[in-house]
């Protein structure tokens, strides 16, 4: 019953407590790389992006417990999804 004096069990009201869900994760990372032939040497020019469109992924909610409203579905900022380059060089010889 969904209408119980101190109903703890929330579920009957919209099914199971997985159906609270979260953002969902985007990120588009890129690699580029050209090779050049020297005589008897080669060098090679990369560049990497990670999160290329530096899109945030979300956390997931933090808690589903439904009698605590305060914290209840509470989505937080991204811990670690800002956009990184990395250049390199190499030379084989």
């Amino acid at each position: 019953m969904a209408t119980a004096i101190g109903q703890t069990d929330f579920s009957p009201l919209g099914g199971p407590r997985t159906q609270v869900t979260g953002p969902p994760f985007r990120q588009l990372d890129m690699s580029l790389s050209k090779r050049f032939n020297l005589s008897r040497m080669r060098l090679e020019f990369r560049a990497e992006a990670y999160n290329l469109t530096n899109t945030p992924s979300f956390n997931l909610p933090s808690s589903t417990n439904f009698a605590n409203k305060a914290t209840f579905g509470l989505i937080t900022p991204p811990s670690n999804s800002a956009r990184q380059i990395h250049l390199a060089a190499k030379l084989h010889w």
